[in-house]
């Protein structure tokens, strides 16, 4: 049974859909029990390769922010939390 949708096409609407939502994704590690650094790392790697993705997968989901900014705040955040990482451990030592 044929259904006319492909793979492709799925993770064409899934991916950019899904980083659409990145910023909520990004505080999920404030309502987890362990909330660390090292969590939102985590976070923000995984949504990284989604981002990476969206490469080969160019499509049409859905848009809560208009793209080069997405893009531009999301690398932002990334370089908070490597920023905010740096310093920590600094202050470790």
């Amino acid at each position: 049974m044929n259904l006319g949708v492909n793979l492709t096409d799925v993770l064409s609407f899934f991916l950019p859909s899904l980083f659409a939502v990145w910023p909520i994704l990004l505080l999920a590690p404030l309502s987890w029990q362990q909330r660390s650094l090292r969590s939102f790392a985590a976070v923000w790697c995984l949504l990284a390769l989604v981002r990476l993705s969206l490469v080969f997968f160019q499509g049409t989901g859905i848009r809560l922010i208009p793209e080069p900014l997405s893009t531009a705040l999301f690398l932002a955040s990334g370089a908070l939390i490597g920023v905010i990482a740096v310093i920590l451990r600094l202050r470790r030592t």
